[in-house]
């Protein structure tokens, strides 16, 4: 019976641990600083944490090997500023918080814009490709909608919104700008 408790009580503390703890890292919901709760994290005041990681699991992605960062959250205007590289690549990126735009009539503080030739998926192009699965922004092309697109794997500005506003789990690589 004492026996049953256990394995209960064990089950019960398993189910209460978010589903993205379980994998290799957290990714960046792009709405709070989750992700960076098991880095190596130094919380400030008003809703900031300030972190590193060099476990192999860390960053936006929940894949690079070494990351460091700052993250808003819980303010008038939240986001994430991170530099990490790894197996994939390597990046520098500023990301908005996702629920900026309840204060940014413009929508434009939830998107996020950088530098990467870091991967974790299939690299795609400036535009939005949904039959693609998110992964992180490695750049690779720079363009204005409807005027000029620049492809060549050496460009490196990463930049999103309206086509998914987080770098870490975007359908696009690049930077196309309407």
């Amino acid at each position: 019976m004492r026996a049953n408790a256990v394995i209960l009580a064990a089950v019960a503390a398993a189910m209460a641990i978010p589903g993205s703890a379980w994998a290799q890292g957290n990714v960046n919901d792009g709405r709070t600083c989750s992700y960076a709760q098991d880095e190596e994290v130094s919380e400030g005041a008003g809703g900031v944490t300030v972190y590193a990681d060099t476990d192999g699991d860390g960053g936006m992605t929940g894949t690079a090997d070494a990351s460091a960062g700052a993250c808003a959250d819980g303010l008038p205007i939240g986001g994430a500023a991170e530099v990490g590289t790894g197996a994939d690549g390597s990046y520098a990126v500023i990301d908005g918080d996702n629920d900026n735009s309840a204060n940014d009539p413009s929508d434009q503080s939830d998107g996020y814009v950088g530098l990467s030739n870091y991967e974790t998926g299939t690299k795609s192009n400036c535009d939005s490709n949904p039959s693609a699965a998110p992964s992180s922004n490695s750049g690779g092309c720079f363009g204005v909608k409807g005027v000029i697109t620049l492809n060549n794997d050496e460009l490196l500005f990463v930049c999103g919104n309206t086509s998914g506003n987080t770098w870490a789990t975007t359908y696009r690589d690049g930077c196309l700008i309407p």
